[in-house]
C-alpha cells in the first residue's frame, strides 16, 4: 500500500479546495471503482479549476493564482506539491492579500501587477503626479527650446543685417578713391560676387547664397542671362550642400526665369516644379 505522508495531506486538501471552488471532483468519480480512481490519480494530472468551470465569469475568477495553487497541491508527482500544509495555507493567505504566490514563477510583470492591485490608490496618485510632472517638463522644455530658437534666430538676423550693411558699404566705396576709375555696373556686380565668395561664403553660406541670387538677377535683368545662370547654379549648390530648401527654391525659380529669358526653355518647367515642391517644405 501507499504510506500517508504530508504530500498526501496536501493532495487531500487540494481536492477539497477544488470541489469548493468548482462544485466538481477533478477525477469525475461517478461510475468508477476505487481502483480506477487510484489509477487516475497516479497516472494523470488533475484538470485546472478554470478548465471545468462553465460560466465565463467563474473561469476568469479561477484563472491565474487559484489555478496555480490548486494544481500545485494536486500534482501527480508528490515531490512537486507543496512540501508542507503550512506552505499551502500560506499561498492561500497570500492570494487573499493580493500578494505574489509561490505556485507561480515570479516575473516582473506578475510582481508589478500584484503590487498595483495591493496599492491601487497610491499607484493612481503616483501615476497622476508623474504624468503632471512629465507634462510640465515637456511644456517647459518646449518653451525653453523655442525661446533659444528665437534668440538664435534674432542673433542670426542681426549678424546677417550687419554683413549686408558691410557688403553694401564696401561695394559703394570700391571706386571712391581719387585715382581710381569708376566701375561699370557689371564690374561692380562682379566685384560683389568675388567679395561674397572670399569673405562670406565660408562663415555664412546661406547669406552668401541669397546675395548671389540677388546679384545674378542684376545680370539677368540687364541681358547677361548666361552669366546669371552660372551664378544661380552656384547658389543652388550652396543651398543643396547646406540643405536650405528656401534658397534651393529661389535659385531654381530664378534660374527658370533666366532660362526663359535666354531662350532655353528645356529645363525651365522642371526647375519650376522642383521649386514648388521645395516651397511646400518651408513652414
Amino acid at each position: 500500500g501507499y504510506g500517508v505522508t504530508t504530500a498526501t495531506d496536501v493532495y487531500a486538501l487540494g481536492l477539497v479546495l477544488f470541489v469548493l471552488l468548482t462544485a466538481t471532483h477533478p477525477l469525475s468519480p461517478e461510475n468508477k471503482t476505487a481502483a480506477e480512481l487510484m489509477k487516475l490519480a497516479l497516472e494523470t494530472e488533475s484538470p485546472r479549476p478554470s478548465d471545468v468551470a462553465t460560466e465565463p465569469l467563474h473561469r476568469r475568477l479561477l484563472r491565474g493564482d487559484l489555478d496555480n495553487i490548486v494544481s500545485m497541491a494536486l500534482r501527480r508527482n508528490p515531490a512537486e506539491r507543496y512540501t508542507t500544509v503550512e506552505l499551502f495555507a500560506l499561498d492561500l493567505r497570500r492570494y487573499l492579500a493580493l500578494e505574489p504566490v509561490s505556485a507561480r514563477p515570479p516575473s516582473f510583470r506578475y510582481l508589478a501587477a500584484k503590487f498595483m492591485r495591493r496599492h491601487r490608490g497610491a499607484v493612481v496618485v503616483t501615476l497622476t503626479i508623474a504624468g503632471i510632472l512629465i507634462t510640465s517638463v515637456i511644456v517647459t522644455t518646449s518653451k525653453m527650446v523655442e525661446a533659444r530658437r528665437q534668440r538664435d534666430e534674432a542673433r542670426f538676423q542681426t549678424r546677417r543685417a550687419d554683413a549686408f550693411s558691410e557688403f553694401l558699404t564696401t561695394m559703394m566705396q570700391s571706386d571712391s578713391g581719387p585715382n581710381q576709375p569708376r566701375l561699370s555696373f557689371f564690374e561692380r556686380t562682379d566685384l560683389g560676387i568675388r567679395m561674397i565668395n572670399q569673405q562670406y561664403l565660408a562663415q555664412d553660406p546661406q547669406f552668401a547664397g541669397r546675395m548671389l541670387v540677388q546679384l545674378a538677377s542684376n545680370f539677368r535683368d540687364n541681358g547677361e542671362e548666361s552669366r546669371a545662370i552660372e551664378i544661380y547654379k552656384q547658389a543652388y549648390e550652396i543651398a543643396r550642400r547646406n540643405y536650405d530648401p528656401e534658397l534651393m527654391a529661389s535659385s531654381q525659380c530664378n534660374r527658370a526665369y533666366g532660362d526663359a529669358a535666354a531662350g532655353i526653355p528645356a529645363g525651365a518647367m522642371e526647375r519650376v516644379k522642383e521649386g514648388e515642391a521645395l516651397l511646400e517644405q518651408i513652414a
